[in-house]
């Protein structure tokens, strides 16, 4: 059987949707970062990896959806459905795994290019290693879940596979452990910095997506939970779900890495506008000259972060008089 069941088809526009937004985001990173000729970084590797693994997961559950009947009672599903379906849970768990690492890895450097507190890349440096060690871990345990080690893809006669969902809730706490250091990270100096409150706006509003990502594995925990207690469960016909998750997961993750990279468009495109209608939400006039030397998130004194707090510039910094 295959083509799109109808009780699949929410699923369908929500990938669609996430995708596409997740799409305009990055391009509009990248359009900042061209206004401002600021130089590729590590942060932009990575976040386009994990762009990547949006894609790729897209790609898996369009398959699973128009050819192995997605969203299907078990008992509705034929031996090929179910082969496809099988592949596309494993190959699934992998790419989240690495799209899951890279958003944090993203994250993680543009702190490190961002703030220069010896103290604080110190930090970074420690949850960089957990977050490294979290994914080569679970990708080894990922890898070795069928014997032979290629069961979960061929599989055939004598193949067996551990069950998995214990080891996705505890990928998913460690998760959702590391995310919410990394979202509580930075927070004190944040909110000292004198900024424009329409910026401080745009910081609540990367904080607030950040956490919106933490309650979606939250949920993810919880789903996963039921299916381990509830050994009766039909697994295949609450798949959707779990794919909702992932996108979701994903795609949160990428917007939330992108954000705080758009404030030069939220500077030219938008500031003119907010000084017009909400002057107060505006501290001053724009300083002249060329845009490339425009100072986002202007500092009184020092509270660990470059020189003047400049996000975005890669020209040589000015010391005040």
């Amino acid at each position: 059987m295959s083509g799109l069941v109808p009780r699949s088809e929410p699923l369908f526009i929500w990938i669609v949707c996430l995708t596409s937004l997740a799409t305009v985001v990055l391009l509009l990173r990248f359009w900042a970062a061209w206004l401002v000729k600021r130089p590729f970084s590590a942060d932009d590797g990575f976040v386009i990896l994990a762009y990547a693994t949006i894609l790729i997961e897209t790609g898996l559950f369009t398959w699973g959806l128009f050819e192995g009947s997605l969203g299907n009672s078990i008992y509705e599903l034929t031996f090929i459905d179910m082969i496809i379906l099988a592949k596309m849970v494993f190959s699934s768990s992998l790419v989240w795994l690495v799209g899951n690492v890279a958003v944090k890895l993203s994250v993680l450097c543009l702190y490190h290019r961002t703030f220069t507190s010896t103290r604080f890349k110190r930090l970074l440096y420690m949850v960089m290693g957990l977050t490294t060690l979290y994914g080569i871990s679970f990708l080894g345990a990922i890898l070795s879940r069928c014997r032979p080690i290629d069961g979960a893809w061929n599989f055939r006669p004598g193949t067996s596979c551990r069950d998995s969902r214990v080891e996705d809730v505890a990928s998913t706490i460690l998760s959702l452990c590391i995310g919410l250091i990394i979202i509580l990270l930075p927070i004190p100096m944040l909110w000292s910095l004198r900024i424009e409150p329409y910026k401080r706006i745009a910081l609540s509003l990367v904080f607030g997506i950040g956490m919106i990502t933490i309650g979606v594995m939250c949920w993810r925990v919880i789903a996963i939970e039921d299916w381990v207690n509830d050994t009766a469960v039909d697994f295949t016909s609450q798949l959707p779900d779990l794919a909702l998750i992932v996108m979701l997961e994903l795609c949160l993750g990428v917007i939330v890495t992108c954000v705080p990279a758009l404030v030069p468009i939220m500077d030219i495109c938008l500031k003119p506008l907010i000084s017009r209608y909400w002057p107060g939400m505006v501290a001053g006039p724009e300083h002249s000259g060329d845009r490339s030397q425009t100072k986002y998130f202007e500092l009184e004194g020092s509270h660990g972060l470059s020189n003047a707090g400049r996000l975005y510039q890669n020209t040589p910094s000015v010391p005040r008089h």
